[in-house]
């Protein structure tokens, strides 16, 4: 038996059929100059190759069961860029894909301290993780190995959503997005130890007012950055919570949104808007200045299907989150003044 079962092995691991390479996809298309690259997609623990043995085992008593993302809606992803934290919201759990030891794990799934409907997630200094859970109507707090740590927020939100995070004046903005009939509509202000300071904005239409406000970003000189989504525009505040700016108008170009949804920086201060009803991400200056898009409506590589939230990492490599698509989009952003390291 251990003869056929070495032979087996062998036979096994020498039939691995040889893949094509796809030609690169990237925007914009030729005969411009590219700058966003396809590079791949997130899924779930098989995106990571198992050793010659694990893929024997699974030929043999068939693959060990495990899930892939459903409905990703918040991402996060750490100082060193290997470990990118993906929220599902369907499955109740925060996927982390860890690229240094090539596997992915789960938290939020203890049956006690567990997740419901997790939306927004942020990540500390410590790599704690913040997750903003819309059922249970709180902040839950793990840390990066996923042990409960505590609640933020118990009893003061009606659907919390986006989650942005200010390190230096550690602060936590926690988006409560609410619902049609009903007040909020406004972002909560937190210590990162969790005693409330404050509640920026409310619903309406004015400047620092919001309608179904969900996803949240910090830049670099730690302004906040929301994404006033039924309102069809961005809006930005200083620190203290004063109103500084606001962009965007409704419509179907390049340019102006429809649902938007994840907002995120790159190293140069340029922004990113994930637009849902648009099905791509738009790309603009600091200034606001349309540069281009990328991903467009479809389910083959790179493109997307509701896309909801977005996060770069140091590399400049792009994060977004392709919700019905079941899965995390990468690009990288290529041809600037310095090329981004890939891991």
């Amino acid at each position: 038996m251990k003869r056929i079962l070495l032979l087996l092995f062998i036979i096994f691991t020498g039939c691995a059929a040889a893949g094509i390479k796809p030609d690169k996809i990237v925007w914009p298309l030729p005969p411009n100059k590219p700058h966003i690259e396809y590079i791949e997609a997130l899924h779930g623990r098989y995106d990571f190759p198992q050793s010659a043995w694990q893929r024997f085992l699974n030929f043999l008593l068939g693959p060990k069961q495990e899930p892939s993302l459903v409905q990703p809606m918040g991402i996060a992803i750490s100082d060193d860029a290997q470990r990118v934290y993906v929220t599902d919201y369907q499955l109740g759990a925060v996927f982390v894909f860890d690229f240094k030891e090539k596997k992915v794990r789960y938290i939020g799934t203890d049956q006690r301290y567990h997740l419901v409907n997790p939306f927004g997630v942020a990540l500390d200094k410590d790599e704690n993780v913040y997750v903003a859970d819309s059922s249970l109507k709180l902040v839950r707090v793990f840390d990066k190995h996923g042990k409960f740590i505590k609640d933020i927020g118990a009893n003061m939100f009606l659907r919390p959503t986006g989650l942005a995070m200010d390190r230096t004046k550690e602060l936590l903005y926690v988006a409560d997005t609410a619902f049609n009939e009903a007040k909020g509509h406004d972002i909560k202000v937190f210590t990162m130890k969790g005693r409330y300071i404050k509640t920026i904005g409310k619903r309406g239409t004015g400047d620092g007012e919001f309608n179904f406000p969900t996803y949240l970003a910090v830049n670099s000189n730690g302004d906040l950055y929301v994404s006033d989504t039924m309102n069809f525009r961005v809006q930005w505040f200083s620190p203290d919570g004063k109103f500084l700016g606001k962009f965007g108008v409704e419509g179907d170009a390049p340019g102006t949104f429809d649902r938007i949804k994840g907002i995120a920086f790159d190293t140069y201060g340029n922004i990113y808007i994930a637009d849902s009803d648009f099905h791509a991400v738009q790309m603009f200056t600091k200034e606001w200045k349309p540069l281009m898009y990328f991903g467009g409506p479809g389910i083959g590589p790179g493109q997307l299907i509701i896309p909801t939230a977005i996060a770069i990492d140091k590399n400049n490599r792009i994060y977004v989150a392709d919700s019905y698509s079941y899965r995390v989009n990468v690009y990288q952003l290529i041809n600037t003044e310095k090329r981004a390291n890939k891991h």
